[in-house]
């Protein structure tokens, strides 16, 4: 009986699937574009609750049980949404690898996460061929084909395990809220990447907390646009639309003109996109055309340049855009929107106030609250925040102090409750004894005409500690150096100016268009080295 209370009272991320499968039976959940193929696929609630729970019915008959970790290395698709739901009906940890990983790089992530079974898109699969005998724990291979290819000998097609053979019925699985639901890795900055621990406690209240306008946009009626890829935070976006039956619409943002058409023939009205896509948009002429259904559209991954932001309003009257700031330890962080009724933000670097459910504040260096204005180490509570990082208690300890999830993200808030970003602890540039913001520095860069945009950081120089260091990209080909270094003497402190300009013809950026500032520090770590 107190199994059947339970059930009864259940609501995990697979019950509210399996709930919408009912409420939205035939209507589409995913749109899915890719390179591959010509047209794009669709699969309904109903449809991918069957797929999902004879998926878990498939994993069940390999071995693959509650509490076992899989592996997907796979480009955005309907086989991912599949597989990400699956592990979550079956209780299955899911990790997800980037795309972009090569070699030992993917078999640590594998190997640190204890996987037992890996699946691969078919054009990845020559780079895990490479290390597959350094996987330690991994007894099956899965083969995602994309490219309507074959899977090599002894690798299970991921689409043989969510066949008619299996059954279409809820799994019977017990989950509690502190089981975990996927652990995700981060990028590594420092040391190793550490595995991020989430439940299903964590996921369900990000996903709670991405819902309407005081996170993401999405409601039930949305047209979800997400272009970014589902294997890091965005499978949390693909959870909050199908949770609440909205419609997601899946592409690449690596084709800026292909995901402008998705928009417009899809009748995108929500999405999200990095800065650098805003900037770069603006040069394509038909964007007001291509973009004319979208409603709201969040930003991320740096400062918004105020020009830029006018241009888009301009452009699109009706529109609301949106900062999003937050980190993986706590996907439900903070959200602002703007429009031609609110007006601009004070400054590009606002990040606004914590969604619902999250609690922060600035503290010094002692964990003492500082007085509005004031910089220092955001700190955050809230039923969002991860586990813990796998096998790493030291690091855990070291970021859950006090009872609160240290950021190490440098920001200041204002009598109106929002936040405001100054930059990472570790890209806070430590120059002649006084500490300079990056993103003050591009703020200012991103304002002379002829830059199309910039990126700062901090190298070793003999003097100073640290230099300031800018790189530039260019529209106007015939600035000079001494023409930047001159536009910021007007504009910057004397120590924020930068010692050197370089121009780019790109600046580098991650899978999710952050700017790699580690990157480029150990690119030019020599420069003022003799």
């Amino acid at each position: 009986m107190e199994k059947e209370l339970v059930l009864m009272r259940r609501n995990t991320l697979g019950d509210l699937l399996w709930k919408n499968s009912i409420k939205f039976s035939d209507k589409i959940a995913i749109t899915s574009y890719n390179e591959v193929q010509r047209e794009p696929e669709t699969i309904t609630f109903k449809e991918l609750n069957i797929a999902a729970n004879r998926f878990a019915d498939g994993l069940a008959s390999l071995g693959v049980k509650k509490g076992d970790v899989a592996a997907l290395m796979c480009h955005n698709c309907i086989q991912f949404v599949i597989a990400v739901w699956g592990f979550l009906k079956a209780n299955i940890t899911s990790t997800l690898v980037n795309v972009n990983l090569v070699g030992q790089e993917i078999a640590y992530q594998i190997n640190d996460s204890d996987a037992k079974i890996l699946f691969v898109e078919d054009s990845l699969v020559e780079s895990v061929f490479a290390i597959k005998d350094d996987l330690k724990n991994v007894e099956n291979f899965g083969f995602v084909s994309l490219g309507n290819t074959s899977p090599p000998d002894g690798w299970i097609n991921i689409e043989d395990l969510y066949s008619d053979k299996y059954s279409e019925d809820e799994p019977d699985v017990e989950i509690r809220n502190n089981d975990i639901a996927t652990r995700i890795y981060t990028s590594g900055t420092t040391a190793f990447p550490k595995g991020i621990d989430l439940t299903h406690a964590n996921a369900e209240a990000v996903a709670r907390s991405f819902a309407g306008n005081d996170g993401m946009g999405q409601v039930t009626d949305s047209n979800v646009g997400f272009f970014l890829p589902l294997y890091h935070s965005g499978m949390f976006h693909m959870i909050c639309s199908i949770s609440i039956g909205a419609h997601l619409v899946l592409g690449s943002i690596s084709d800026i003109k292909g995901t402008m058409e998705i928009i417009e023939k899809e009748k995108v009205d929500v999405t999200v996109f990095p800065v650098t896509i805003f900037l770069r948009m603006l040069d394509y002429p038909d964007l007001q055309d291509k973009l004319r259904s979208l409603k709201m559209v969040g930003w991320f991954g740096g400062a918004m340049p105020l020009k830029v932001m006018e241009q888009w309003l301009k452009i699109f009257p009706d529109i609301s855009i949106g900062s999003i700031w937050a980190l993986t330890e706590c996907l439900a962080g903070t959200t602002a929107w703007f429009n031609n009724t609110t007006g601009l933000p004070k400054t590009g670097n606002v990040i606004g106030r914590p969604m619902p459910y999250t609690v922060m504040k600035i503290v010094d260096e002692d964990d003492n609250e500082v007085s509005d204005g004031q910089p220092g180490e955001i700190v955050m509570r809230g039923p969002a925040i991860m586990k813990g990082y796998y096998k790493n208690k030291d690091a855990t300890d070291e970021v859950f102090k006090n009872g609160w999830l240290h950021t190490g993200d440098v920001a200041y808030k204002e009598k109106n409750g929002y936040f405001y970003f100054v930059d990472r602890i570790k890209d806070m540039i430590k120059s002649g004894g006084v500490n300079v913001s990056s993103l003050d520095v591009e703020a200012i860069l991103n304002t002379m005409e002829g830059i199309e945009t910039s990126a700062v950081f901090g190298v070793p120089h003999p003097d100073w500690t640290e230099a300031v260091v800018a790189v530039v990209v260019k529209k106007d080909k015939s600035i000079t150096e001494a023409d930047v270094i001159s536009h910021c003497k007007e504009n910057l402190a004397k120590f924020k100016v930068p010692k050197r300009v370089i121009f780019l013809d790109e600046i580098p950026i991650s899978h999710v268009g952050k700017i790699l500032r580690k990157e480029l520090r150990e690119t030019y770590k020599d420069l003022f080295i003799s």
